[in-house]
């Protein structure tokens, strides 16, 4: 049975002023396994080892990504702290200095996000259904840290992207975060808390995008009397995506909503369900009339398995990426965005769920893949406002 002594060292007894980082540790443990004695050193070592490759691998990655000052600190701190934990059994001193700095950085940096992480105008992260502010958790990481990050690790990896999704991807997700930043949107994310399993229909993050003529100085929600529901696809919920989507919608003076699920985006299950219930009745209180409901991929095969329970408060459908052709048609108008080359959603299900639509269904196709909401953002959101301008005309012309 392993035992814990306490041992002592004989300069820090004596008090020596030889090796004053002893005298400040004090007491020290030792491990006894049979004739093998671990100290605690040794454990921290092995520490620093167990967190070694994916420390090296951010380094890497920060090296030729865009990374924000916050997400520069943080590398910092973590290299820091590897180095402390490393060198602790050679170099007792150096590694609490190092240790020290590095747990410095990363608190002085999670407290400067978590009091300015969760701003935004018109782009802000809300909790649903009491409508409360951006959990503290999503506030903690830059938002454009986490999906560049996560993209880069998965191009390296070839987890999760093929080269051809991965080519271009950094640049077009550079520049939606840079148009997010030009709007003063949030900086927060829920795909922390996703992927902590944080989301419930009674507790969940939504993203919220105001109308183009939202007066973001009086920080006063405008009344718009259209909304789209954006609901994300697998590995969660970004706002960089639901801005992508409502950069469209919001010329139109519409108000865009993303709830979030858990990161497979399953939103035809009685969680999803419930979950979207929740969105269209926060977009009711708000004075909403027409809400049109859209998905990317896993969240484009929600909404048309969805459709049939939700018909009566919806006007119309948008698939991006992605269709369930063996779900009955809907009655309502629907476009869908497809990608030519998409691996992931064959594009032959979008069009055999349009083609139950007849006159009702429009298909558009593009030279890309499953990623085209961000490769081909300029390309879809001009189609996409366009179907929208046409619906909204429609429906003034019915009345």
């Amino acid at each position: 049975m392993p035992s814990l002594v306490r041992t002592l060292t004989a300069r820090s007894i004596l008090g020596s002023n030889d090796h004053s980082c002893d005298s400040l540790v004090g007491v020290m443990y030792s491990m006894k396994l049979g004739p093998i004695q671990l100290r605690w050193s040794h454990l921290f070592c092995a520490s620093g080892l167990a967190i070694l490759f994916p420390v090296v691998l951010i380094v890497v990655i920060a090296t030729y990504t865009p990374i924000t000052t916050s997400g520069f600190v943080y590398v910092i701190g973590a290299v820091a702290i590897t180095f402390g934990l490393l060198v602790e059994p050679w170099l007792r001193r150096t590694s609490w200095v190092f240790l020290g700095a590095g747990m410095i950085l990363l608190f002085v940096t999670a407290g400067v996000r978590l009091s300015v992480g969760g701003g935004g105008t018109t782009v802000r992260l809300m909790t649903l259904p009491d409508q409360g502010a951006t959990r503290w958790v999503d506030r903690l990481i830059h938002e454009r840290d986490l999906s560049l990050f996560g993209q880069r690790a998965a191009a390296l990896t070839g987890i999760a992207l093929n080269p051809r999704e991965a080519e271009g991807l950094t640049d077009a997700l550079t520049a939606a975060y840079g148009s997010l930043a030009a709007v003063e949107g949030t900086t927060s994310s829920p795909c922390i808390s996703t992927y902590l399993f944080l989301q419930r229909p009674n507790a969940f993050d939504m993203v919220v995008v105001e109308p183009g003529l939202f007066p973001a100085p009086t920080r006063t929600p405008p009344t718009s009397t259209a909304a789209v529901i954006y609901l994300h696809g697998f590995v969660g919920n970004f706002t960089v995506q639901a801005w992508l989507v409502a950069e469209a919608a919001r010329k139109l003076n519409m108000l865009t909503v993303a709830p979030s699920v858990g990161f497979i985006g399953d939103w035809w299950t009685p969680h999803g369900e419930e979950t979207v219930r929740c969105a269209i009745a926060y977009l009711r209180n708000r004075g909403v009339r027409r809400i049109y409901l859209a998905g990317l991929s896993n969240g484009a095969v929600g909404v048309c398995r969805l459709v049939p329970k939700l018909r009566t408060d919806l006007a119309g459908l948008i698939l991006i990426s992605g269709a369930d052709a063996q779900s009955p048609d809907s009655g309502l108008p629907v476009l869908a965005l497809q990608g030519l080359y998409d691996e992931r959603m064959d594009a032959s299900e979008a069009g055999r769920y349009i083609a139950q639509a007849g006159e009702r269904g429009t298909y558009c196709e593009f030279d890309g893949d499953h990623l085209l909401l961000a490769k081909r953002a300029t390309e879809v959101q001009a189609e996409l406002r366009k179907w929208l301008e046409l619906q909204e005309e429609r429906s003034k012309n019915s009345w």
